[in-house]
């Protein structure tokens, strides 16, 4: 979800404040992220599993008028569901992959890990089954 905010700290506060419904709708809280140009434009990302639930939330009354009164919501919410994209196979070098130290890696266990070892980069995460 994006929108903005008359203050960042501000809105970080009543954002916490609704937290324990936010988990009971579904969202799980991934980060709320601002804009490099508008630190008061922000993005609230979440992880949702049930969108029924989530949209029930987002749209209810008592939300609306509790971002309008505590955080300090200015101007309209755009609220957008996404779901998981096809990651393009990378063109993989032979089957066994040289890493730094001496160390080896088969490349068919397909994971974004490997592949970024390779290039000296540390994900954050392990990811990539949908390599096949």
């Amino acid at each position: 979800m994006t929108l903005s905010v008359r203050d960042y700290d501000t809105a970080l506060k009543a954002y916490a404040m609704d937290t324990a419904d936010r988990k009971g709708a579904s969202p799980t809280d991934l980060a709320v992220l601002q804009l490099n140009e508008d630190p008061n434009n922000l993005m609230l990302l979440c992880a949702v599993v049930d969108a029924a639930r989530a949209t029930a939330f987002f749209d209810s009354p008592a939300l609306a008028a509790h971002i309008v009164k505590n955080a300090g919501v200015i101007g309209p919410r755009e609220r957008h569901f996404w779901k998981p994209g096809r990651t393009p196979r990378p063109e993989l070098p032979d089957k066994k992959l040289a890493l730094p130290g001496g160390r080896t890696a088969d490349i068919r266990d397909r994971t974004m890990r490997v592949i970024s070892l390779a290039n000296n980069v540390t994900p954050d995460c392990t990811c990539g089954t949908d390599l096949e």
